[in-house]
């Protein structure tokens, strides 16, 4: 009987951790790619994530080093694994991560997201697992 409560228990973990508490947009403004200088973009670029997918259209600046070809980079719409979200009590208000996995053509990322409970700040990480990471910042919109 232990051992079918402690598979529940996990089962449970596991549900809880794959799930999203609110759909994230992000409108990117500033980008700090990791071997270059810090800057300023415009244009509609975006992170979406919502129910497990993830929609991106991201600049991105940094080296590759298996590029691919026909790539269309970090613009595109896929779904997510690994989703975990850690919400952390600071100074400033509540901060939440929210990491996942995500693969588009063969390029694989680890992305992180950064949101605060004031909703207007938000923070993007992306590494991709054949290159250097990329930081961008902007504005969460509802």
């Amino acid at each position: 009987m232990k051992k079918f409560f402690s598979i529940i228990a996990l089962a449970f973990v596991a549900t809880v951790a794959m799930a999203q508490s609110k759909p994230i947009h992000i409108e990117v403004n500033n980008m700090v790619p990791q071997k270059y200088p810090s800057r300023v973009v415009s244009g509609g670029y975006f992170l979406h994530l919502e129910e497990g997918t993830v929609e991106l259209h991201l600049p991105y600046i940094g080296e590759s080093y298996f590029p691919s070809f026909n790539s269309d980079g970090l613009n595109f719409k896929e779904p997510v694994t690994n989703l975990k979200e850690k919400t952390k009590k600071k100074k400033s208000g509540l901060r939440t991560d929210t990491s996942f996995k995500v693969e588009h053509e063969g390029a694989r990322y680890d992305i992180t997201v950064t949101t605060w409970e004031n909703g207007e700040t938000g923070f993007i990480t992306v590494n991709p697992m054949s290159g250097t990471s990329c930081e961008y910042s902007g504005t969460e919109t509802k």
